[in-house]
């Protein structure tokens, strides 16, 4: 293939030796695109690409022919060659994102410009609250955990009022999609989060204001019991829930795991030493899920009589919803130790909220997105530690291979019990009690006193 001389070169130009090595033809090349010199720009990368350059050098060539090309469907073939080589090139998905229609110049915003978290107003709009009256007999319409439906209180009518009647047994339940990250990440939404302060709630049913706790988007009325659910269009640029795990069981079956844990626990009890069973309240909490791919680049060093020896090597990852706490009622490290299933949650609707308290989320998914690294990071560091057959000393893992692949905001439910200073969650789907911990600094001496009486004594001996 015959590749032109740049315009200002001339038919006496130098060699191709002299313009060095395949990354100073690169550089040549993407500073032209840059300055805006289009027919320079493309001699230069069109030579690396000739050149026999690495994968690296091969993606970002075609990335910059990509940003002066001179139609859409030529740009397109260009970043389908950047993808085809680094399939996780994040500018390459932006641009292509930005091709496909799925994210807007103008939704852009510079990441380091800092946004102001969305504040909700003090008080509740009547057009932002839905309601969940009986379409039978008017009565309280409430989510049954035993029926996994939304089920009158009163006549037992199971439905919602927006279908009218009982749900098609032959319809099978909407699952929770994936979300395309690189139209969350780029824009406001993918930054903004929830600055929680109490608003004031109008039953439309029987007239009574009450006040709505800091981030609660759903409530029941404290006089009449009727559930309201504060819809997601009314929460500006926030992200609408996509998946949530209902409820599995309900208030009575939540006190009796808790009976049966705390049965092992000495703490838990009144000053007469009697067991104290609090009842638990019930909590959709939101949470982000992430799946991450990419590689992993490793080093360390094995011991070999006496000597060192110098290991280093990479390996492909994908990890597939790492969970990332996203509210601020419950400690993040209480609910690391609960158990969910993420495999099959059901698509959000607002219905599966009615009667149960919701959270929204006050961690921002791209700050979440940097969570999910560090763990998708340390599991790597373990699987590394298990799989590699010499004993490896002082390894480091490095994160920069990795990349968000999709997301999605999910609520999941939990059983919240306190007793004092102590508070232990339950999961509302799997059941798990492990996640223990004291609520203040006087509790958690408390907790510590052991371990550091069990180290003073360790230390005298």
């Amino acid at each position: 293939m015959w590749f032109p001389r740049p315009p200002h070169l001339g038919h006496n130009s130098p060699s191709e030796e002299t313009f060095g090595s395949t990354d100073e033809l690169l550089l040549l090349g993407s500073g032209s695109a840059r300055d805006g010199d289009r027919e320079q720009a493309r001699f230069y990368l069109e030579w690396v690409l000739r050149d026999n350059p690495t994968v690296a050098q091969f993606a970002e060539a075609w990335y910059w022919l990509s940003r002066i090309a001179d139609t859409s469907e030529e740009c397109r073939r260009c970043l389908t060659q950047v993808i085809g080589a680094e399939p996780l090139h994040a500018e390459a998905r932006r641009d292509l994102a930005m091709l496909d229609g799925r994210l807007h110049e103008g939704e852009i915003v510079d990441p380091n410009a800092p946004l102001a978290p969305f504040t909700p107003g003090g008080k509740v709009a009547p057009q932002d609250v839905q309601h969940y009256p009986c379409p039978s007999c008017g009565s309280t319409m409430l989510f049954d955990p035993a029926r996994q439906g939304v089920v009158c209180q009163f006549c037992g009518h199971r439905g919602t009022t927006t279908e009218g009647g009982e749900p098609s047994a032959e319809t099978p339940p909407a699952l929770a999609q994936e979300q395309d990250w690189e139209a969350a990440i780029y824009t406001a939404r993918g930054h903004r989060w929830v600055l929680p302060g109490e608003r004031m709630l109008t039953c439309e049913d029987c007239g009574a204001t009450q006040t709505l706790p800091g981030g609660q988007t759903s409530a029941r009325c404290a006089f009449c019991g009727s559930a309201q659910v504060i819809v997601e269009s009314a929460q500006g640029d926030l992200i609408a829930p996509e998946g949530i795990a209902p409820f599995a069981f309900d208030a009575a079956e939540a006190r009796r795991r808790l009976h049966t844990h705390l049965a092992r626990r000495s703490h838990w009890r009144d000053d007469g030493g009697e067991q104290v069973t609090p009842t638990p309240r019930p909590v959709y909490l939101p949470f982000w899920t992430f799946d991450i791919e990419g590689e992993v680049r490793w080093t360390g060093y094995v011991e070999r009589r006496n000597a060192r020896e110098h290991r280093e090597g990479g390996e492909h990852v994908f990890f597939d919803d790492l969970l990332v706490a996203a509210g601020g009622s419950v400690a993040a490290d209480q609910l690391a130790a609960l158990t969910f299933d993420t495999r099959s949650l059901a698509a959000y609707t607002p219905d599966l909220l009615v009667g149960w308290p919701a959270e929204l989320y006050r961690l921002p998914v791209a700050d979440a997105s940097l969570r999910a690294r560090e763990e998708a990071l340390r599991r790597a560091k373990d699987r590394l530690y298990l799989t590699t057959e010499e004993e490896l000393h002082d390894l480091t893992v490095s994160s920069i291979g990795l990349a968000v692949v999709s997301y999605k905001l999910v609520l999941l439910p939990v059983w919240v019990a306190t007793h004092g200073e102590q508070q232990l969650v339950i999961s509302g789907q799997a059941g798990e009690d492990r996640g223990e911990a004291p609520r203040g600094p006087l509790g958690r001496l408390r907790a510590w006193m052991p371990a550091i009486k069990a180290g003073y004594w360790r230390n005298r001996s």
